[in-house]
């Protein structure tokens, strides 16, 4: 499978003198499928409504579980295909603001470490 690049910032399709830019290697494709994966609000894909993560049903609702919301990133991380272990993971919230952050470095299989920061 061909993956299109995606800029790492702005999740947008990079274009290049009127060219689509491609995934260039292993490390990248699965880099990429995770940060949409982790992206993503499940059912928010039609061809899918299981993928994703449940923002809405477990991670954006009041008072929620710091340790409970760790489980749903770690599970998602690790059914990712081409995704061997997770070698660190670690998160924080912070209340007054309300952003929840993940920094994780995933074992890709086959060899390679794929860092993984997100912010919500």
């Amino acid at each position: 499978i061909i993956m299109l690049k995606l800029d790492p910032v702005t999740h947008d399709y990079i274009i290049d003198n009127f060219s689509y830019a491609f995934v260039e290697n292993d490390l990248v494709d699965v880099e990429q499928r995770l940060k949409v994966k982790l992206l993503t609000n499940r059912g928010e894909w039609f061809f899918d409504q299981t993928y994703g993560i449940p923002y809405y049903e477990d991670v954006f609702v009041v008072s929620p579980k710091k340790d409970d919301i760790d489980d749903i990133f770690k599970i998602a991380i690790s059914q990712e295909r081409g995704v061997e272990a997770i070698t660190s993971y670690s998160s924080s919230f912070n209340s007054s603001t309300r952003k929840f952050t993940i920094d994780a470095k995933i074992k890709k299989t086959g060899g390679g470490i794929i860092p993984i920061s997100l912010s919500l």
